[in-house]
């Protein structure tokens, strides 16, 4: 092979390198088993760190930041448009989960449980209207600190369209101080159908089986619709729902424990269809029984 075709050989297959490594880092970098649900720092040069938002399990860009320490959204030029494809991905009687990621060290805010919990909410104010309310749920989600957060803004949230039956299904989170949270549906105690609910108490089931001196304090939670006796009674009885479940699991009676709280710890504003959820719940902590 002359000298000149061993030339054209290795520049080919530098091109073609230099591709696929330029490819792979800035058109597709949640590709190949990277969590989409982790906040991702792509800082270059004074860039924000950004994580996409989902739709249905598709990443979209989404210009919507914020500073360390704050729940109020910038936006950019772009916001319009994909609000437009974030509308158009909806189909009849589809709720929008938003999920606001948030750091550990960042402060907790006044009348919310943790700071993403005040992102997803803050951002619902920018897509309602035209979107309704009561078509819209959120969560939150602590993720790992970015290198330099307190210095730039970045990119906190998800968006995700439930369908009709999975928005019914009761969600399972974590709290900021590291309880067990079920959410539920208005008025509603009922969890047969709901297969992620029941993968977990099964584990929790083991859990506390596993361990006698382990006990779970299971604390039920309502909205304040309706009369607060009437409250009262009803997060009581979620409380027992899921006492008797892990009963029914072959937990020990002297490890469980289930009170109703009512309507008297909010972790988030009842004038929201999305606050009034978050409140729709029951909180299970741990702890060992000899403390």
């Amino acid at each position: 092979m002359s000298l000149r075709n061993v030339i054209i050989v290795l520049l080919t297959l530098a091109y073609f390198i230099f591709c696929y490594k330029y490819f792979n880092k800035d058109f597709f970098p949640a590709c190949c088993g990277q969590d989409q649900t982790t906040i991702r720092d792509e800082a270059k040069s004074g860039a924000v760190a950004t994580t996409p938002a989902v739709v249905n399990q598709v990443e979209i860009a989404n210009p919507i930041t914020f500073a360390y320490n704050s729940a109020d959204p910038k936006t950019t030029e772009e916001f319009d448009a994909i609000k437009e494809e974030l509308l158009a991905a909806s189909k009849e009687n589809d709720m929008l989960e938003i999920t606001g990621y948030y750091f550990d060290g960042e402060e907790k805010p006044e009348k919310y449980d943790d700071m993403g919990i005040y992102r997803a909410i803050k951002i619902i104010e920018l897509i309602s209207p035209p979107l309704d309310q009561d078509k819209i749920t959120t969560l939150s989600k602590k993720v790992d600190e970015l290198e330099d957060a307190q210095k730039r803004n970045f990119e906190s949230h998800a968006f995700n369209w439930l369908s009709k039956e999975e928005a019914a299904e009761p969600k399972i989170t974590t709290s900021s101080d590291g309880n067990i949270r079920i959410l539920f549906a208005e008025n509603s105690t009922k969890f047969e159908e709901s297969e992620a609910l029941d993968r977990y108490l099964d584990e929790l089931a083991k859990q506390l089986k596993s361990d006698k001196n382990l006990k779970a304090y299971v604390v039920g939670h309502t909205d304040k619709t309706g009369s607060a006796t009437a409250n009262q009674t009803l997060s009581e009885s979620r409380a027992r729902k899921i006492r008797r479940i892990l009963r029914k699991k072959g937990v020990s009676r002297s490890q469980l424990e289930a009170v109703g709280r009512g309507e008297y710890q909010s972790i988030a504003p009842n004038d929201t269809e999305a606050g009034k959820r978050l409140n729709r719940r029951v909180e299970i902590r741990l702890d060992t029984s000899d403390k």
